[in-house]
């Protein structure tokens, strides 16, 4: 997620305090009360991707902004979770998990993927007892996600 998506969400530029009032359906009420809505753009594509950032974590994303400064992030590093060491690049979390996975001895670490990690999470969200057209929207999205 890029610093700019990243401020667009935290001043909740992405979903205005009309559109939550008028929400009806109770599991989307749920929702907006647990979690932020925040949008990054797609992979490859124009299309704005939605993350939905838990909202006991707004005060650490705030924190992590604020001292990356003093953390050898380079200025010009337009990431939320820049790397350091004056790179411009991100924190790449597969490689950060298979790391893990061989740091620790895990003994099928290429069966923990973001690809499969989809898929899982998509199975379960189906095996719950929704309306269809939430469980079909939710699975639809995490399909195209893991194409992409």
């Amino acid at each position: 997620m890029l610093l700019t998506e990243w401020s667009d969400a935290e001043g909740s530029a992405s979903i205005s305090d009309e559109m939550t009032e008028r929400v009806e359906d109770p599991l989307e009420k749920a929702l907006l009360g647990k979690y932020h809505l925040a949008y990054q753009r797609g992979k490859g594509s124009r299309r704005m991707v939605p993350i939905l950032i838990p909202v006991d974590m707004l005060t650490a994303l705030k924190i992590l902004v604020k001292v990356q400064p003093e953390c050898a992030v380079d200025s010009a590093n337009p990431y939320l979770f820049p790397t350091t060491k004056s790179s411009d690049g991100h924190a790449d979390e597969c490689k950060r998990v298979s790391a893990t996975c061989m740091r620790d001895g895990v003994s099928q670490p290429d069966k923990l993927t973001a690809t499969k990690m989809h898929h899982g999470t998509s199975t379960f969200y189906a095996l719950l007892d929704l309306p269809e057209n939430k469980c079909k929207a939710f699975c639809s999205h995490s399909v195209q996600q893991s194409h992409q």
